[in-house]
């Protein structure tokens, strides 16, 4: 497992952390180059990247991910707010960036990122859950989940 974290310097300074954790920065540019990055730098085989503002996340979501990467190429999990809040792909190493002229942080960004997937390509879906983007989203969310 590893964690990608902007900016890059934090990256030696979280003690917190289990060594066993692969830590790596991100590097610059928009969500959908950090993402891209991160996901070519995973070994060879199904990987999945979630976002870290998923409070409702559960662990048997991440194993659907995975499941249904054993047929289709790629796997999101749509977010609320018609964006997405876990992206999978089957073989990372020979990924299309698929995130080029995406309108990150609006109601387009699942919408475009699906158009820009190359021809024939399968794609899956996971459950819906919401992300935290801003204060209102964390009052609203907190009641459930108990925070």
């Amino acid at each position: 497992m590893r964690i990608a974290v902007t900016p890059d310097t934090v990256r030696h300074r979280i003690r917190h952390w289990s060594k066993e954790l692969e830590t790596v920065g991100q590097g610059g540019g928009d969500l959908g180059i950090r993402m891209y990055r991160a996901l070519q730098g995973c070994p060879a085989g199904p990987v999945v990247l979630i976002g870290a503002d998923i409070p409702m996340l559960q662990a048997r979501m991440i194993a659907e991910a995975f499941r249904l990467l054993g047929d289709r190429d790629v796997v999101f999990g749509p977010a609320e707010d018609s964006g997405f809040w876990l992206v999978g792909v089957r073989h990372p190493r020979v990924l299309p960036n698929f995130f080029r002229g995406v309108r990150w942080s609006g109601p387009d960004a699942l919408a475009d990122t699906l158009a820009g997937l190359p021809r024939r390509t399968t794609a899956g879906f996971v459950e819906r859950l919401a992300d935290v983007d801003d204060a209102e989203a964390y009052r609203r969310l907190a009641p459930r989940r108990g925070f």
